[in-house]
């Protein structure tokens, strides 16, 4: 008995847009790093839109000059495999995450997920947080991708805001209370947000950040 054989019909305007994602894909996996630093990185590309902030405008970690040496320990390649931040409320911690992130969809391109304590605060936090940088950045200007692009817009719409697609990497928003999307994807890079509001246990399978 033959096996079955699934086929899949695309247009060829489909299938020039799907050739042109695996080719953006090619050349960022194999173009070198830039060398700067997440700060220096942050300081020209991570912008702050007024209303949600105290400071808008440009990043200025002179403000906040204790978070330079968390971000420098998030560098890759200095031997750091692990960064715990222990801090009060509005100190800027989530602002070193979000420099990271911007760091790593503009310049060291990979698979990044960060986690929210459940669904209501990482709606917000994509819709207030990422968003607003990510439009602000001129060189990501056209880069980031919905992963149900060929679907309806309801669908992309909501893959849009738990997921970032950009060249040669993706980022992922995941909740302290799925357990699958703690486990659904292999990533290099991890952030774990507003620890203290976590549950114990995520769906009966122990710790989250665990």
């Amino acid at each position: 008995m033959e096996p079955a054989i699934d086929y899949e019909v695309v247009s060829i305007e489909d299938l020039y847009l799907r050739l042109a994602s695996i080719q953006s894909h090619f050349w960022s996996g194999v173009k070198p790093n830039l060398e700067i630093s997440i700060a220096d990185h942050a300081a020209k590309n991570l912008y702050l839109v007024s209303g949600k902030n105290p400071f808008p405008g440009l990043v200025d970690f002179t403000l906040t000059p204790y978070l330079l040496e968390l971000l420098e320990a998030l560098m890759p390649d200095n031997g750091i495999e692990k960064v715990v931040l222990m801090k009060g409320w509005q100190t800027g911690g989530t602002l070193a995450a979000l420099a990271w992130m911007l760091w790593v969809m503009d310049v060291a391109p990979t698979q990044m997920l960060i986690v929210q304590p459940n669904d209501e605060l990482r709606t917000r936090f994509s819709k207030q947080r990422i968003e607003p940088i990510v439009s602000n950045c001129r060189s990501l200007q056209g880069k980031i991708k919905d992963l149900e692009a060929y679907t309806d817009y309801t669908r992309r719409e909501k893959s849009t805001q738990i997921t970032k697609v950009f060249p040669g990497g993706f980022l992922n928003l995941g909740t302290s209370r799925s357990a699958s999307s703690l486990r659904s994807d292999s990533v290099q890079y991890i952030v774990f947000d507003e620890v203290s509001a976590y549950d114990d246990d995520c769906q009966g399978e122990g710790d989250p950040c665990g």
